[in-house]
């Protein structure tokens, strides 16, 4: 009868079952009711290392001392209000003589640079109106004259085209007024005399 129950490999099929319920029950006690001490336990044994058993984190900033010789790195002092930065050189000044250039470069380039022909039909035609714009109205210099120049350069030599370049504009817008005027006088004045010649000339003797 115990030949009849076992199998044919030599294993009775009440061994099998006794060996599937001691498996089934070892799973159950790893998954649902394995200690935790154990679990602890068994970390020193090859088990895996479980995340609860990590030490926590020390506190930050360390509690303990630094170590004996160390010292803090030493704060920069911030600059007083208004000084320069370390390292900085402030740019030389500019000499006379630069200044002096500048100047007579601005006020000759305004002179060659300006249309006086353009300013000149503006007084002939807008009058006063073209006076009061030339004397208003600031020119642009040329930007490639400046090139490679230093900031007090640039400065006195837009100051110095500007101001040449107005009383430029003006001065020919004058001339143009003045012209008009010449012109619309000699005008009428040569309107009447022919007026009074054609009159006298058909009046009876």
């Amino acid at each position: 009868m115990q030949q009849n129950e076992r199998s044919h490999f030599g294993v009775s099929a009440v061994e099998i079952a006794r060996f599937l319920g001691v498996s089934l029950l070892a799973v159950a006690m790893l998954c649902v009711g394995f200690p935790a001490n154990a679990r602890a336990e068994s970390v020193g044994q090859g088990q895996p290392l479980l995340a609860q058993n990590y030490p926590p984190p020390p506190a930050y900033p360390p509690s303990s001392p630094p170590p004996s010789g160390y010292s803090a790195p030493a704060a920069y002092p911030p600059p007083a209000y208004g000084a320069p930065a370390p390292g900085y050189g402030a740019p030389a000044p500019m000499a006379p003589m630069d200044v002096g250039t500048a100047v007579q470069d601005g006020r000759n380039d305004a002179d060659t640079q300006i249309s006086g022909l353009l300013w000149f039909g503006a007084g002939c035609l807008l009058d006063w109106v073209g006076i009061v714009l030339g004397y208003v109205l600031s020119p642009t210099p040329d930007g490639s004259r400046l090139i490679g120049k230093s900031p007090a350069y640039v400065a006195a030599y837009t100051d110095a085209y500007q101001s040449e370049g107005k009383s430029y504009q003006g001065i020919h817008a004058v001339y143009g007024c003045i012209t008009q005027a010449v012109v619309v006088a000699a005008f009428y004045v040569v309107y009447f005399v022919i007026i009074l010649g054609a009159a006298a000339a058909a009046a009876p003797l």
